[in-house]
């Protein structure tokens, strides 16, 4: 074969190698291209996941904040239950020494005893009427200065 011969069909695969090599440079960019847009995709996602992620995470603490606030509170309550129990039961002790006691002396012990107990419950119902009586002064001005600076 001459050259002559073969020259119109090394022209057509010169063009075909030219084309198949530019076709191949056009989808390398076009592949190049849609992995930047696939991995833009992907952290925009990820960038939305992470602030939904936050957000519920937030919104736990507030429910978990809100949950504990509730639960001290039941706390005060059950205190101040057992601490009426603990009361009831030192009161039912104090009559129990006092009904049972043999003799004056022992009698004169339970009575003096249960004196003592009942004077502490007055005190300690006192306290308690002061404290809150302070609260209530305290929660008065404090309304009071929200009223002034309205």
């Amino acid at each position: 074969m001459t050259l002559a011969e073969i020259a119109p069909y090394a022209g057509a695969v010169v063009t075909f190698i030219a084309t198949w090599g530019w076709q191949a440079y056009v989808h390398r960019e076009t592949r190049q291209e849609r992995r930047e847009t696939k991995a833009a995709e992907v952290e925009q996602h990820r960038d939305e996941l992470t602030f939904q992620l936050l957000r519920a995470a937030k919104d736990e603490v507030a429910e978990a904040r809100k949950d504990a606030k509730e639960a001290r509170e039941e706390m005060n309550a059950l205190r101040a239950i057992e601490e009426h129990f603990y009361h009831f039961e030192q009161a039912l002790n104090h009559l129990e020494a006092v009904l049972t006691a043999d003799g004056p002396e022992a009698r004169a012990v339970a009575e003096k005893n249960a004196t003592a107990f009942l004077a502490r419950m007055r005190r300690l119902q006192q306290a308690k009427g002061n404290i809150q009586q302070e609260i209530q002064v305290i929660e008065s001005a404090h309304r009071l200065d929200e009223r002034d600076g309205e």
